[in-house]
């Protein structure tokens, strides 16, 4: 049999092609619905059944972009196409009848075309463009220097600046998107209005700019009333500006990079640079997974279950750019982590590890409510639990030991006494006074408040503000446990911590001694490290009992306390956790992944994933991480790294004018139904360094420009602040979605060549047929009686023929044939087929 036929048959075979359809329907169903299957004997379960996405599987691992890019889905569409192709020139004629046909198989393989070269070159990321930056301008006292800067116009971002031997701090203190202006030449209008709080070498003060108003720029001084704390420059000074070596100018805040996205292909990147740099280079990760986890080893992350898979990974990430600063050094990915979150743990350090007592707790209550605490004694941040619950501390000697068992007291020395120890929690007198000393000698204490192990820059103190009674009259008494920094004051007054220690009652001396403090239960470590002590002050009586690792502890009825891990010399250990799935937030994309990367004969670490690469932390927009990792090489070198994804640059920069939202009836209440619609406008650089014309971007009303389409993704919204950041009132950056629409048209061609072959084949090609019938009906009625009297005429030829003496014999066979031919004309007629009129005639 010849191979080529054979090949032609197949592909002009209708059967082969439904076999292709079916195929293409069942691939395209399972990478875009996933599968069900069953998981438990009894299909009628109702956990029997569970839906999974298929590419989603350690041994794909493909976004749904990948999956409809992977060799199957080419295949089967390169085969349905040349089944498309070879059926139709070789089964359908090409005529009126079939054009319908034609069209919409011609449309078919024009929209895969289209496609085709759609999404081979498609590109799609985001672009965050920032509103505003500042620009920061400073003389020195001298005006022999000058420092420049810029910081992000974002609540919370600062920056410092040494001007000579000058340092100046700019905080971007609050931000009015919608300020009112109030000269009479923008009464009223809208500004975007930054303030800064700048510390000088001289003063302190801030500092309010305008975007595009550079003439209303204008300080405000700090007061000390806490009534008006501040007020305007102008009206204290006379002076709008107080510090011209001082310059502040608001200027657009460019972007010039996009950045891919995750789920539309994968585009793992590593962004590397040498310490000191602000510049980063950029090194794709090929390979890198999305979907499962992949760890070599348990200990490399936190609370792993027993049954965790350990499905190693070796990703190998070397240098690509001409300007990689380390272009030797090859990198390698070797754990993935979908969703995780990084935790800080102590674990025991070695014996030659600072001392570090730290221990972790666990508090059970009789309705089975559990809670664990991890309090370090050194970290001031870390030693006493949430709800000020549970406190540790360590002493290094007995009498601390025993100072921490009891209330806190305060030592005075008395001139012709001496030594006086005084529990502030002792019986007060008639007079409302704690006696000091004899009570003939008229000295006298009311506790006030205290604070233990307040964090200063200098270390930390304890205090107890009390009033004081002497001989001399009342006043106010600080007494710190360093009496060098006792302060004596009107009772209406709070001290100067600049100024001398004063002392209006200098023959009493004072010394403060905290104790247990208000913490219903404090752990106490030493002064041997491996002695543990818990005094609890639940009930009025103190109760000071000693404390083992592993052995619960009653501190009241149905509540026990249980020290599960304690190190002396203890060391923090960050590593991840993996979330559980059922307390993962969906649709949270890569934002909770991390990547293990280093080097091989290096250092190894854990890196979080990075929405945006910024350069400095002047740069950070509101709400993004930027937490670059340094780790050591092996030649004994530091390189900083991030993990993020690519990034490709714009064809001209990006700038945001204006950001604005517009709000349902009733305005914008914090949730999301209730804006009505997004809109940016945007200014694109043009090649003389100017700003083009505002151009708008909304939610459904994307832009083109130097083929790239511009739509709005996402915004900023107001929050209240946190983690020490100010309030924002939000609408300081946009986020847009920024991709490539090449064969677009080609694939709404082919759509609309499909459509009018189906309205053609559903239409048109109906009343064709139907016209030919009728055609056929009409030229059967006529035929029999054409063929009757064309019978009779050839009858008489004949008998005229026969009668003619002088005919030949071919004359007369002639007219035998012509009379048989008719005869069988005749015969078809009758039995309905369809020769025509003419056919006869011209037989």
């Amino acid at each position: 049999m010849n191979p080529f036929r054979a090949i032609s048959d197949l592909f002009s075979n209708v059967k082969f092609g439904i076999t292709l359809l079916t195929l293409l329907f069942i691939y395209m169903t399972v990478g875009s619905a996933g599968i069900v299957y069953p998981i438990h004997p009894n299909l009628f379960h109702p956990d029997a059944w569970t839906h999974a996405m298929l590419r989603q599987w350690r041994p794909f691992e493909l976004t749904e972009f990948e999956w409809f890019h992977w060799w199957p889905f080419i295949a089967l569409m390169s085969l349905i196409a040349a089944n498309i192709t070879w059926t139709t020139l070789r089964r359908i004629p090409f005529r009126p009848v079939n054009f319908g046909v034609w069209m919409i198989h011609s449309g078919i393989l024009t929209l895969i075309a289209g496609s085709l070269w759609y999404f081979s070159t498609k590109v799609e990321g985001d672009a965050p463009v920032s509103r505003r930056e500042v620009l920061l301008e400073i003389t020195s006292s001298d005006g022999a220097s000058k420092g420049v800067g810029t910081i992000l116009a974002s609540p919370g971002n600062q920056t410092q600046i040494q001007v000579g031997a000058e340092l100046w701090t700019v905080q971007v203190a609050s931000i009015d998107p919608n300020w009112k202006m109030q000269t009479a030449d923008a009464l009223g209008e809208s500004a975007y209005s930054i303030m800064l709080m700048v510390e000088g070498p001289r003063q302190k003060f801030i500092r309010q700019v305008i975007a595009g108003r550079p003439d209303l720029a204008e300080d405000l001084l700090f007061t000390g009333n806490v009534q008006k704390p501040v007020e305007r420059a102008v009206k204290a000074k006379g002076t709008a500006i107080v510090e011209p070596l001082f310059m502040a100018r608001v200027e657009y805040a460019s972007q010039h990079w996009f950045y891919l996205k995750n789920d539309l292909q994968k585009s793992w990147a590593l962004y590397v640079r040498k310490p000191g740099d602000t510049a980063w280079t950029e090194r794709p990760i090929n390979g890198l997974p999305f979907y499962n986890d992949y760890i070599s080893d348990r200990g490399h992350i936190f609370f792993a279950a027993v049954d965790e898979p350990i499905d190693p990974i070796d990703v190998s990430i070397p240098a690509v750019a001409a300007n990689d600063p380390f272009p030797n050094i090859t990198f390698s990915a070797t754990g993935y982590l979908r969703y995780a979150v990084e935790q800080s743990r102590i674990a025991r350090g070695l014996a030659d590890s600072p001392l570090n007592p730290s221990m972790r707790v666990r508090i059970e209550s009789a309705t089975g409510i559990i809670r664990d605490f991890t309090l370090a004694a050194f970290d001031p941040r870390a030693r006493t639990s949430e709800g000020d619950l549970i406190c540790f501390r360590f002493v290094d000697s007995a009498a601390m030991l025993a100072q921490r068992t009891h209330e806190a007291q305060v030592q005075f020395t008395l001139e012709g006494v001496g030594d006086i120890l005084v529990d502030l929690s002792a019986k007060p007198g008639a007079d409302g006074f704690i006696p000091i000393g004899p009570v003939e000698r008229g000295y006298g204490l009311k506790l006030d408040g205290a604070q233990d192990d307040i964090v200063l820059s200098g270390g930390e103190v304890s205090v107890a503000i009390v009033d004081m009674k002497t001989p001399h009259g009342e006043f106010r008494r600080w007494i710190f446990n360093d009496p060098a920094l006792n302060r004596d004051m009107n009772a209406s007054d709070n001290p100067d911590p600049r100024s001398a220690p004063l002392s209006m009652a200098p023959e009493l001396g004072a010394r403060y001694l905290p104790g247990i403090g208000r913490i219903p239960i404090t752990l106490i470590a030493g002064p041997d490290p491996a002695q543990l002590t818990a005094v609890l002050a639940i009930t009025n009586e103190i109760q000071v009992r000693p404390l083992a690792v592993g052995q619960p502890l009653v501190v009241s009825e149905g509540t026990t306390l249980r020290v599960l891990e304690y190190f002396p010399r203890a060391v923090q250990e960050v590593r991840p956790v993996v979330v559980p799935l059922n307390q993962r937030v969906k649709d949270v994309g890569e934002r909770s992944s991390m990547a293990r990367i280093g080097t091989s004969d290096g250092e190894t670490k854990w890196l979080l994933y990075h929405d945006y690469v910024f350069d400095r932390p002047e740069d950070v927009l509101r709400g993004r991480l930027f937490q670059p990792t340094r780790i050591h090489l092996a030649d004994g070198s530091e390189a900083e790294i991030l993990f993020s994804r690519r990034r490709l640059p714009l064809p001209s920069a990006v700038a945001l004018e204006t950001f604005m939202l517009t709000a349902h009836v009733g305005g914008f209440t914090g949730e999301t139904s209730t804006i009505r619609d997004y809109t940016s406008q945007l200014r694109f650089g043009e090649p003389d360094g100017k700003w083009s014309a505002p151009q708008a971007v909304s939610v459904n009303q994307p832009i083109e420009h130097d083929g790239l389409w511009f739509f709005q993704a996402q915004w900023d919204p107001p929050d209240a602040g946190q983690d020490g950041l100010p309030a924002s009132a939000g609408l300081n950056f946009t986020v847009l979605g920024v991709g490539t629409r090449k064969g677009v048209w080609l694939q709404l061609t082919g759509a609309i060549l499909a459509a009018i072959g189906m309205c053609y084949a559903f239409y048109v090609k109906p009343v064709i047929k139907r016209r030919a019938i009728e055609k056929s009906k009409n030229a059967a009625q006529i035929r029999p009686h054409s063929a009757s009297a064309l019978t009779v005429l050839l009858m008489l030829s004949a008998v005229f023929c026969i009668g003619n003496r002088n005919a030949s014999a071919q004359d007369i066979s002639a007219s035998a044939n012509t009379q048989s031919v008719a005869t069988r004309e005749v015969a078809l007629m009758s039995q309905g087929g369809a020769i025509t009129s003419d056919a006869i005639t011209s037989g």
